[in-house]
């Protein structure tokens, strides 16, 4: 079953590797006035391009390993090839990210939130830290916070964002309310799903609401229909995966 990080960052150091420069002891982490550097390029970026070239590519290699262990659900093995890599350089964010998804994976909130909060340091209009930052209080119950949090995000998103991934934080929202007990305002997001849509929302909102009232045989049906119409995909196992996270669902029904 895949991790339910909404939007995991990749890193994308354009050119970077192609550039030979003197070790961050002999050459500190450049200023935003470095001229080698473009003038939008976040800070932490700077720094990391003084690393010679050997290092970054050792370090994209542990980086590149941890993404696949947390995909993997290999937790502990992700931590520490993360810890590994700022043995190399810190100040990545991204790093953070990821080590803040695997304490949200295994349950130690508090821990995670201490990372998104090292991110928002870093990165404060991160939108993808807000949204781990909202599914993390959604996990410990703080719904409200959670639906006001998400509810900014979907302000904050550009029309044409990928209608998918507007769909996952309407259902995060959707699931907070049911929680709640404010079925009115449930209903008025359910009334936004089509069974029609490419999206296997509608039957997890159904399965939401089956579940919710006890119907444990009628929530399993549709959620086992969008399992045959979309196939055990990565877009059906994140819905799955926040329907077991909210406690809808035990965990491998």
């Amino acid at each position: 079953m895949n991790p339910s990080v909404l939007i995991l960052p990749l890193l994308a150091f354009s050119g970077t590797l192609a550039q030979d420069k003197p070790s961050a002891a002999e050459n500190p982490p450049a200023t935003t006035a470095d001229k080698t550097a473009p003038d939008d390029m976040p800070q932490w970026m700077v720094g990391f391009t003084n690393l010679p070239e050997k290092e970054r590519i050792k370090y994209l290699t542990l980086f590149q390993q941890a993404k696949d262990d947390f995909f993997a659900r290999n937790w502990f093995s992700c931590l520490e090839k993360l810890d590994n890599a700022e043995q190399i350089y810190k100040g990545n964010p991204h790093i953070h990210t990821l080590r803040g998804s695997c304490y949200m994976e295994i349950g130690s909130y508090d821990t995670a939130l201490q990372e998104y909060n090292k991110v928002e340091a870093i990165q404060p209009n991160d939108i993808t830290n807000k949204a781990n930052i909202a599914t993390l209080a959604m996990l410990q119950g703080k719904y409200e916070e959670s639906i006001k949090i998400f509810r900014q995000i979907l302000e904050t998103l550009p029309s044409d964002s990928t209608p998918e991934l507007l769909n996952v934080l309407k259902f995060k929202i959707y699931t907070c309310l049911v929680k709640l007990g404010k079925d009115q305002e449930a209903a008025k997001y359910a009334a936004e799903a089509d069974m029609m849509e490419d999206s296997p929302r509608f039957y997890f909102m159904e399965a939401v609401r089956y579940l919710q009232d006890k119907n444990m045989n009628k929530g399993i049906q549709s959620i086992r229909t969008a399992e045959k119409i979309f196939g055990s995909t990565p877009i059906f196992q994140t819905y799955l995966r926040i329907v077991e996270q909210m406690k809808f669902l035990p965990t491998g029904s």
